[in-house]
């Protein structure tokens, strides 16, 4: 039961507007809106919007009168929140950051401007970690003051704050592994493909446990979204490595995550074995779809059964043996489990910084 406020609390959520070669960018604007969709499950109004720089987040906030905006990512200059917090007092602005150290690295602004927030030493500017890893280090490390405040995973109708049940269509899924008459097995590991992501050593895995249930692959991925440096070689190695093997890569098109997910639900597998991750949206969307998934331990909510060691793909392809053996009697069901208890943790976070 959600405590009563004393005084009203409101939440807006602020993107930038991210529209490249590539189409428009969903990740971190999917991540917000599951938060807004939790925050309005608890009563407390929220709203996301996306702006096309830091210039218009004072009229966002004019607008809204938030009494916290969230700000996801860093992309708004240090000398741009002087003016913001100063103009809005009574607004408790909050730097949401989606990334731990081994991704921020691959950012080149990304601990100045951290760093550069702290130093203005103001009342109503926050720093916050969806991590536990990176919370821990920015106070630790760089001695910088840090809110945890996780991702929830809340994209769709069937989930709930109140009794986290995940509702995926599981009989539909049951009766397409049931019947495997078709030699193909189809494993999705989807993302924008970059250096941390490790995205070959996957591939190999992949086409390991393919040979090894006689099947061919179809290694599904999004190969129009490359992204960071050297990520372009990543993705002419992926290509090079399937050219006359007998198997297969599906390169898809960056998607709406409703579109997305109808991808997801025709996949016998999937994989998020990258090298370093604060949540994983692909991965909750797997669990969510009741598709097994395998991932790295950096995905700290899955199961152990469902993390794989990212190095070795002697390991990956065990895991995935392990995944495509306990479809049959529902091993995912643990994976539906876990992120429902990911749910209720994270929003016990949101809970007490808010209410």
């Amino acid at each position: 039961m959600v405590k009563p406020n004393k005084k009203k609390i409101k939440c807006l959520f602020i993107c930038k507007q991210r529209v490249d070669s590539y189409g428009i960018s969903f990740g971190l604007l999917n991540s917000a809106s599951f938060i807004v969709n939790a925050l309005e499950d608890l009563g407390i109004e929220s709203k996301i919007v996306t702006v096309v720089d830091s210039n218009s987040t004072d009229r966002e906030v004019a607008a809204f009168k938030p009494t916290h905006c969230f700000i996801e990512a860093i992309w708004v200059p240090s000398a741009k929140f002087e003016i913001l917090c100063k103009l809005h007092p009574l607004v408790q602005f909050v730097v949401r950051i989606h990334s731990k150290i081994p991704f921020l690295a691959m950012e080149g602004i990304a601990l100045e401007w951290i760093k550069a927030y702290a130093a203005l030493q103001l009342k109503n500017l926050h720093v916050s970690a969806n991590s536990k890893d990176l919370h821990k280090d920015l106070i630790d490390v760089l001695k910088i003051k840090s809110i945890f405040l996780p991702n929830i995973y809340m994209p769709v109708k069937g989930f709930s704050c109140n009794d986290f049940e995940v509702e995926y269509d599981n009989q539909i899924y049951r009766e397409k592994v049931v019947d495997e008459k078709t030699k193909i097995v189809n494993i999705g590991c989807f993302g924008a493909i970059r250096p941390l992501k490790n995205n070959l050593i996957q591939a190999v895995a992949a086409m390991e446990f393919a040979n090894g249930i006689s099947r061919k692959l179809q290694f599904h991925v999004n190969g129009n979204r490359v992204e960071q440096d050297r990520a372009e070689s990543i993705l002419k190695n992926l290509r090079a490595l399937f050219a006359g093997s007998g198997h297969e890569m599906v390169e898809h098109a960056w998607m709406p995550h409703s579109e997305f997910l109808n991808v997801v639900r025709s996949m016998d597998l999937g994989m998020q074995v990258s090298f370093s991750e604060s949540f994983n949206i692909v991965a909750a969307d797997f669990v969510a779809s009741g598709v097994p998934i395998v991932a790295s331990h950096d995905v700290d909510w899955l199961p152990s059964g469902s993390q794989a060691d990212p190095n070795s793909t002697d390991d990956i392809a065990n895991k995935l043996k392990r995944a495509w053996r306990g479809r049959s009697f529902g091993l995912e069901s643990q994976n539906s489990k876990a992120l429902n208890r990911h749910n209720e943790d994270a929003t016990d976070e949101w809970k007490d910084y808010l209410l």
